[in-house]
């Protein structure tokens, strides 16, 4: 319990780093409300609410495919999603045969595509 605690910290840290140098914003600001484009955020409501259902997997997949174009919509996207999953049930991640460490894996990678790589290394680094 305390491994997880500490990986949903990192992951939250990493998202409030990126907001901060990116869009410096250094408020708590769920980066969804700052989605300019109307499409991406229906695709966020979207893949919040099939990782909801229970279907994480297919989500995350879903999200690689939405950001293909890697704007600033879809690391909006993509930080508003991993800060979601920070708050789905253990359960639901069981069920798909995941760990917080499978999430912030992913997000690690996510953040890598979007040239991030850097600042996600530093704050989810696994000493």
């Amino acid at each position: 319990m305390f491994e997880e605690d500490y990986i949903i910290r990192q992951i939250k840290e990493c998202v409030a780093a990126a907001m901060k140098l990116v869009f410096n914003i250094d408020t708590p600001t769920r980066a969804s409300l700052i989605i300019k484009s109307e499409e991406k955020q229906k695709k966020l409501t979207g893949l919040l609410k099939t990782s909801d259902e229970g279907r994480i997997r297919e989500a995350v997949e879903e999200l690689h495919r939405a950001a293909k174009d890697r704007t600033f919509d879809d690391l909006l996207m993509g930080m508003d999603f991993y800060t979601h999953l920070c708050e789905i049930d253990d359960d639901k991640l069981a069920a798909e045969n995941m760990k917080y460490s499978d999430i912030k894996a992913d997000m690690s990678a996510f953040f890598h595509d979007f040239g991030l790589a850097e600042l996600a290394d530093l704050i989810l680094f696994e000493g």
